[in-house]
């Protein structure tokens, strides 16, 4: 893995990785292989992993459950799609810049599943009445295979900066070999909030004066902010309000202070907090699809991450699993040390690392280090 051994985090000793296909037909820690004469009945190969038609809104019912064990359903080559890079989330451009003749590069990448070629990437400035071609930069080899690519490409177009700051939205398209393209709007589905989704990926601009000098700017807003999901112009979907109702609920009156909570911290008793919210999920750990782990590495613990990590890979029958464990809401001083935890660690992450090389455990690189001994205890695979 870029030229590394492959390390515990991604899959070693063995991750057998399927070439143009979903990661989610793709399988880490390999321990034995076997011939069925039937597809796997695993959590992720009947529950997830698959796009069902949207007028199916639960995953209950006989006709659900047809769709999600029916060939139809499952996710396996990767969809056409296209993604703008730059501008970038947040990026602001002074209007003075727009001087005559001056340029901008757009720019982002593309890709098509099952190693197919992407034959032509287009972007619109006029929400789509008008298309400019892009210049596409394909990868070498060993990821270019003949005709079979089995990784994205880059494309940019250079526009006038005047033209770019006019613009309605920047969005983009392509198309594949079978003459294929994204759709203009996103079709709802019930997984993930719309698993596979892949319309144009439209980035708006708006003016704003936030200068001293009082120029005004053209601020670019994507879909969303990577990772937090906030400050961009995408809001939710009226379908994903009506999940966000039925599974928000209100917090029992209890309140729990950090103490408290910090004493649930082991698999007898595992508590965890997420958007101000105690749970008890011990009775969860037996069946949770992600393994007990998943859980105890935030069970006893008041920080921001818990919600992030919740809200970044659940969809809302999750959420309603987890209200069913619902104990209380933390207390005033602990929601407090969440919010201040939560802007510090915002900070750190903004401020270059900071490379010691005499400290081996680091948070944001991997140390290298010699192995000097080693004690086989067991033979078993975990």
């Amino acid at each position: 893995m870029n030229d590394e051994p492959l390390p515990p985090d991604h899959g070693a000793p063995v991750w057998v990785i399927v070439p143009g296909y979903v990661g989610g037909r793709c399988v880490k820690w390999l321990k034995k292989v076997w011939v069925s004469v039937k597809e796997n009945e695993s959590h992720y190969r009947i529950w997830d992993n698959r796009v069902l038609p949207s007028f199916i809104t639960e995953k209950d019912g006989e006709f659900a459950m047809t769709m999600f064990n029916h060939p139809s359903s499952a996710c396996n080559e990767q969809n056409l799609n296209s993604v703008i890079v730059r501008p970038s989330q947040g990026e602001k451009l002074p209007l003075l810049e727009a001087r005559k003749g001056k340029t901008y590069r757009i720019e982002g990448y593309a890709y098509d599943g099952g190693g197919h070629d992407v034959q032509r990437v287009e972007v619109s400035l006029d929400g789509g009445e008008t298309w400019l071609y892009c210049i596409r930069r394909f990868p070498d080899a060993p990821i270019r295979h003949g005709n079979k690519f089995w990784t994205w490409l880059y494309w940019h177009v250079d526009v006038k900066l005047a033209h770019l700051l006019r613009a309605k939205n920047i969005s983009i398209r392509c198309w594949n070999v079978f003459k294929n393209t994204e759709p203009e709007h996103p079709t709802w589905n019930t997984m993930a909030h719309g698993m596979t989704n892949n319309c144009w990926y439209k980035v708006k601009p708006e003016v704003i004066e936030e200068r001293e000098d009082g120029v005004p700017e053209i601020l670019f807003r994507h879909p969303c902010e990577p990772g937090t999901g906030d400050e961009g112009w995408m809001k939710p979907s009226n379908e994903q309000k009506i999940v966000d109702a039925k599974t928000s609920g209100d917090a029992p009156a209890k309140q729990f202070t950090r103490e408290v909570i910090e004493k649930h911290d082991n698999e007898k008793s595992c508590w965890i907090v997420a958007d101000g919210k105690v749970y008890d999920t011990t009775s969860v750990l037996e069946w949770h699809p992600g393994g007990a782990t998943a859980i105890l590495g935030h069970a006893g613990k008041v920080h921001q991450e818990t919600s992030d990590e919740f809200a970044s890979i659940h969809n809302g029958d999750a959420s309603q699993k987890l209200n069913e464990c619902i104990l209380g809401k933390v207390t005033e001083k602990p929601a407090t040390f969440i919010e201040k935890h939560a802007e510090a660690r915002a900070k750190e992450l903004a401020q270059p690392s900071q490379v010691n090389e005499d400290l081996v455990l680091q948070k944001h690189r991997w140390v290298p280090v010699r192995l000097r001994e080693r004690k086989e205890v067991s033979q078993e695979c975990f």
